[in-house]
């Protein structure tokens, strides 16, 4: 506490609590996580903290295109148009990016976009990448891999009686 590793305000995950310092007494730490529930946290009982305020957050989302799809022409598309679309958002420090393949599977390939925002900030600015990469995906009649469900129809013989 004294070494001010955490200030009021920051956002800190102790014991498996994440949240909100609202308040730094001389015994106790107060933390409010997303929800609005406050943990008070004895400080001669923290023994480890992770200050998520520190640094600036990076955004990372991933997503599936179709097999036959060229892997260049998507990305450059997908970097121009994320670099017109997203340039005034608050909060996104730098334009989002797509770094490259990160896995082939057997319904397509997967992509990751990575992009830096202010601290904790990173999960409004996902929500944001998503829906800007399915109206991409839309504008450019992008093909992406949908799941293919399986019915099974039987046949069976007819009641001779009925």
């Amino acid at each position: 506490i004294f070494e001010r590793h955490f200030d009021v305000g920051d956002i800190i995950g102790v014991n498996d609590f994440k949240g909100e310092v609202i308040d730094i007494g001389l015994k106790t730490t107060k933390i409010r996580n997303w929800r609005g529930e406050v943990k008070i946290i004895n400080n001669g009982g923290i023994e480890s903290v992770i200050n998520y305020s520190m640094f600036n957050s990076v955004a990372v989302v991933e997503f599936m295109i179709a097999h036959p799809s060229n892997v260049s022409d998507v990305i450059d598309i997908i970097n121009r148009e994320m670099l017109n679309r997203l340039s005034d958002v608050p909060f996104l420090l730098t334009a989002p990016k797509v770094i490259g393949v990160t896995d082939l599977k057997d319904n397509g390939i997967q992509l990751r976009v990575t992009a830096s925002t202010v601290s904790e900030q990173h999960y409004g600015i996902e929500r944001i990448i998503r829906k800007t990469i399915k109206e991409i995906v839309n504008d450019y009649q992008i093909r992406v891999p949908y799941a293919l469900s399986q019915v099974e129809v039987k046949m069976g013989e007819k009641n001779a009686g009925n």
